[in-house]
Order: C-alpha cells, then structure tokens, then sequence
C-alpha cells in the first residue's frame, strides 16, 4: 500500500515514465517500502534520501513517505489493516474515503488519492479533464469539484448511474469520460 501509494505521490506533476524507469531506485531507498522503517525516518534518512541522484529529489514528496507510513500504523491500531479499512469502504461515499486520505496522510489531494485508490483496485470514481468536462456538458456541475457540497453531487451521480447500470465507480467512470466528444 504504502509503495503504490508513493508511487502515486511522486507521479503527480511529474513525468510518470521517468517514476516507473526508477521505481526499483524508489524501492531500494525506501527499504522496500517497509512500514515501520519508513515511519521511523530520521533527518538524516530525509536528507540521504533528498540528494539521492537515483530517485526524484523532492524533500516533501520524501517526507509524505513517513507520514504516510505513521497513517497506516495509526489505521492499524483501529482496524485489522490499513487494507481492511479501505476494502470495506463504502464505495457510495467514496468522496469521504478521498477526505480522509486527504486529511491524514500527505500530499494525497482528491486527484493523487484517486489514482493510489485505482491503483490498488478500490473502486472509485476518476474525475480527469474528460469527465470534469462530461459532468459540466450535461448539466451536473459547473466547474471542477472543489468544495465538499460540490464532491456530493458528482458522488451521487456516480450513486445514481452505479445503481442504474449495475457498473461499478471506475467503468462508470470511464463511459464517461470516454462519452465527451475531445474536438
């Protein structure tokens, strides 16, 4: 969990081949992403870690590492695993799993813990440029979701189509950012 979720992390406004080229420079240095080492970084971890030539040298993107690691601990102790927590999440309040990951880890806003939450398979909705786009063309938002009372109209949409179609978020997702004409 915690790798791909740096891995998420680290691609947000990068080049995401250069992260992939890298990745196995990303594991190495984060001891393979193990918990409890990452959560007990040291400065001198920190710094080390921000002048590795082999990894992109981004100090708060190396920190959220260990604040995101001391998440999972912290999750762990309330549930039976972080894993758990976010597998038995609801998927019709995704948005509030989104708000949770966004208020107790790092640099995991809506779009970056949107991707970590498809890339370990939860399903959820994806609000790219496409969809932002599709939402606006047929009359459900206005501009791109930011305030919370905003979030819960695109998330009861996705309720609405979810149980209309018996889709999941994610294929409900892509139909619609693939029903937008791009010209």
């Amino acid at each position: 969990m915690l790798a791909e979720m740096t891995k998420s992390i680290f691609q947000a406004g990068f080049n995401w081949d250069v992260i992939r080229q890298r990745w196995q420079a990303f594991e190495d240095a984060f001891w393979q992403f193990d918990i409890t080492r990452c959560a007990n970084m040291s400065i001198g971890d920190i710094q080390q870690l921000s002048n590795n030539e082999h990894i992109v040298k981004n100090r708060a993107k190396i920190e959220s590492v260990q604040k995101n690691a001391n998440m999972i601990l912290n999750v762990s102790k309330h549930h039976s695993s972080f894993a758990s927590m976010i597998a038995y999440w609801e998927e019709d309040d995704f948005i509030n799993l989104l708000a949770y990951l966004q208020t107790h880890g790092a640099r995991l806003g809506t779009k970056t813990a949107q991707f970590f939450l498809r890339h370990i398979g939860k399903d959820g909705f994806l609000l790219g440029e496409d969809g932002i786009r599709a939402l606006k063309h047929f009359g459900i938002i206005k501009n791109a979701p930011a305030t919370k009372t905003e979030m819960q109209t695109v998330q009861n949409v996705f309720n609405h189509w979810n149980k209309e179609t018996s889709y999941g978020l994610a294929k409900v997702s892509a139909i619609l950012a693939l029903s937008i004409d791009n010209s």
